[in-house]
């Protein structure tokens, strides 16, 4: 079985679509954004290594897509955690 499918970019893609996406530039300041925003920014740092990687070794694009979906729901749960209510 593949490690990653078109099904598991499906499930990332529908949690995407649950966030609102902001219109405007976002200063992560609580504690949760913070930490997810970072992991965005070193999940994003990767995606170059990823893309030489597979210039040697071959990746299905589901890999790619995943990749870069999972970045982009990281943004959107730093987005939902600093606008959320105290």
């Amino acid at each position: 079985s593949d490690p990653v499918s078109q099904e598991d970019i499906k499930q990332v893609e529908h949690w995407i679509d649950t966030f609102k996406v902001p219109d405007s530039f976002v200063e992560f300041t609580k504690k949760k954004a913070v930490y997810l925003n970072d992991a965005r920014t070193r999940w994003r740092q990767i995606e170059p290594e990823l893309i030489s990687y597979g210039e040697k070794y071959p990746l299905r694009n589901e890999i790619y897509s995943f990749f870069n979906r999972a970045g982009d729901l990281l943004f959107l749960l730093a987005c939902y955690y600093e606008n959320e209510k105290d």
